[in-house]
């Protein structure tokens, strides 16, 4: 007789559960705690620890092969932003230039309808 003195587990299982493991338990003839413990110890077997080794191995693998893709990504979109920085305020200026008298409530009304087209996302939709 095991006299093996291990930690008690309390947990909360849904009703189907419940009841797969009653079934299971009574088709092994074994008591539901005893087919819990089995269960449990088959599942935490070194296959386990082996199959977690290697996701963790895939996971970093692939992170490190979408990094660059990642940097890359990272450059354009500050690429981007610095353009469209750029050709706002070259706007600005070139309005100022020819005398526009409102350029910078022009400005913020290009800004409000810009950010009204860009919230009801028709930034890449067909006309």
């Amino acid at each position: 007789m095991e006299t093996n003195k291990g930690m008690r587990v309390a947990m909360r299982i849904s009703e189907a559960n419940q009841l797969l493991l009653g079934t299971l338990a009574a088709l092994n003839k074994e008591p539901v705690a005893v087919l819990m413990r089995r269960l449990l110890a088959e599942s935490l077997d070194d296959s386990a620890v082996e199959t977690s080794k290697l996701t963790l191995a895939v996971r970093g693998a692939i992170k490190n092969t979408l990094r660059p893709v990642e940097e890359a990504l990272a450059k354009h979109a500050v690429e981007a932003a610095l353009a469209a920085a750029i050709a706002m305020y070259m706007g600005l200026q070139c309005a100022g230039d020819l005398g526009v008298k409102n350029a910078l409530e022009l400005h913020d009304r290009a800004c409000t309808m810009a950010a009204d087209h860009v919230g009801r996302g028709k930034v890449f939709a067909d006309k």
